[in-house]
């Protein structure tokens, strides 16, 4: 019996050995990178089916939304492009904080590397819009105590560039006006920003000492869009708000 498994098992191992599969590695073919140049002709059978699609998204991009009777561009301490996108986001989620029965907005900050283009006086298109709100920024209204607003315009005093904002004025941080009132450091206080900036974005800590979150579903580019849908000529209000 010994003899006879001691036979199987060599049986076994000879079928095991001549059945089994040899596997080898193929060294990966490389070929050259080719450059993209005009010598790369278009395929015509793609650009027939891209065609349509590319001809509605470009009449759709170049649709004339409002017209801009100044030079929309962000240098200095409130711009006109900076003060614009501040106001707008300030009076369109005011009016539907008072809509919703949730009270009024005191301020908005948003980050001046949002922006990612400026304008020169003329129409402003769709695609105008997209080129200068890109990200997939979304808007929140946090609750800061006054303390925490004192920080904030410190913080911005020590900048280099101009942020967008809206609903505070300031000579000094001494001297911090939430609309025409001062600033008071025990009252809470709704702001407008970005998650970006919330969660930290151009070290801007100091919005996680924030009381609540509301968060809108909201993008900055959707809510610009529809504000120049509705107007016909843009009104830049150019007055100073914090004052360096």
């Amino acid at each position: 019996m010994k003899l006879f498994k001691n036979n199987i098992l060599a049986i076994s191992m000879i079928l095991l050995t001549s059945c089994s599969t040899s596997y080898h590695q193929l060294a990966p073919e490389y070929k050259a990178t080719l450059p993209i140049n005009s010598e790369i002709t278009s395929d015509a059978s793609i650009q027939s089916i891209i065609s349509p699609y590319k001809e509605e998204l470009k009449a759709k991009m170049d649709r004339v939304l409002a017209y801009a009777p100044i030079d929309l561009h962000k240098n200095g301490y409130s711009s006109p492009l900076c003060n614009l996108v501040a106001d707008v986001t300030f009076e369109t989620i005011n009016d539907l904080y008072i809509k919703e029965g949730k009270g009024n907005i005191d301020a908005v900050l948003l980050n001046y590397g949002g922006l990612r283009r400026t304008f020169t006086a003329g129409d402003l298109t769709v695609g105008n819009i997209f080129e200068l709100a890109p990200f997939e920024n979304e808007l929140f209204v946090v609750q800061l105590k006054g303390e925490t607003i004192k920080e904030m315009v410190d913080f911005y005093f020590k900048q280099t560039v101009a942020h967008p904002v809206a609903g505070i004025t300031a000579t000094s941080t001494e001297d911090i006006k939430i609309g025409r009132e001062p600033l008071d450091l025990n009252k809470t206080y709704n702001v407008v920003t970005s998650d970006y900036l919330y969660n930290g974005g151009d070290n801007m800590f100091f919005f996680s000492k924030s009381l609540s979150k509301d968060v809108l579903n909201i993008k900055q580019r959707d809510l610009l869009l529809d504000y120049f849908e509705k107007i016909d000529t843009v009104q830049v209000n150019t007055n100073k708000r914090i004052y360096k």
